[in-house]
């Protein structure tokens, strides 16, 4: 009902987390590759801030085709000059409405369960500000959850998560 959606309270219509991917003229295959395992994640509470940082113009018509194709309102396309991947990042960051904050690579993939594992996880821990990851493949001698979660990549903005 668009007269619930309207009313409702804004933090109800902010997604929990903001998934911001900076792409430099990365092969298209790699970004659809990534863009899915975003759309695959068991927790679906989230928008991606796809930050275009100034790719050729034929490519950036492809990227914008490629997120018009994927069909998911969640995908957000922002064009950028090219100012390198940090102040691709930091631009996404300022778009970014969400009370957690997520990066992934354009041509790096997640596990399906990788945000449903970490809001959880910073739900649990209200004192930890930044879960930072690694690739892991195998992690011989791990005991402990926790040292698993924390070893992960999200952001906590700060003052706007409790």
């Amino acid at each position: 009902d668009t007269d619930q959606l309207l009313n409702a309270p804004l933090f109800e219509l902010m997604p929990v987390v903001d998934i911001i991917i900076p792409v430099y003229n990365t092969k298209l295959d790699y970004v659809r590759a990534a863009l899915d395992s975003v759309v695959a994640q068991t927790f679906a509470d989230w928008q991606v801030l796809l930050v275009n940082d100034g790719s050729r113009a034929d490519y950036s018509e492809q990227l914008e085709a490629l997120v018009r194709e994927m069909g998911d309102a969640r995908i957000r396309y922002i064009p950028s000059e090219n100012k390198g991947v940090t102040a691709a990042r930091n631009i996404g960051i300022e778009a970014s409405s969400a009370p957690l904050i997520a990066f992934l690579d354009s041509d790096d993939l997640w596990y399906p369960e990788k945000l449903a594992i970490q809001v959880e996880f910073m739900n649990q821990h209200p004192e930890v500000a930044l879960i930072h990851g690694a690739i892991m493949t195998n992690v011989p001698g791990l005991t402990n959850l926790s040292e698993l979660i924390a070893s992960l990549s999200v952001r906590r903005r700060p003052g706007r998560f409790a």
